[in-house]
């Protein structure tokens, strides 16, 4: 009777029940094993995103430093004082020179 007993028992652990947990473990690892690897690569890309982000910053802090070269046509237009303007004062400011200069003649 007990060698009976005992048989069940062992026949009991290796049942089906068993093999389903073996499976599970199996599958669970399995599972570990490709979170781990597709966290690996998306750390990667996470890396390679902060190399290109830094290269990015530092075309925009240089396009900063020479933004005065490379103005949009709207700033160059408000700016621009036509020929003639500058002419009619550079004429005024050569008399008012020259009446100067005739008043410390004159003294």
């Amino acid at each position: 009777m007990k060698i009976e007993e005992n048989n069940k028992i062992e026949n009991r652990l290796f049942s089906f029940p068993t093999y389903i947990t073996i499976a599970n473990l199996v599958i669970l690892l399995t599972i570990a094993y490709r979170i781990g690897g597709v966290q690996k690569s998306m750390e990667g890309q996470i890396q390679d995103n902060k190399e290109h982000i830094t290269e990015l910053e530092k075309v925009q802090i240089e396009h900063q430093t020479t933004q005065y070269m490379h103005r949009p046509m709207e700033d160059l237009m408000i700016q621009f004082v036509p020929r003639a303007e500058l002419q009619s004062k550079l004429d005024a400011i050569i008399e008012s020179q020259k009446e100067i200069k005739t008043l410390m003649n004159n003294k």
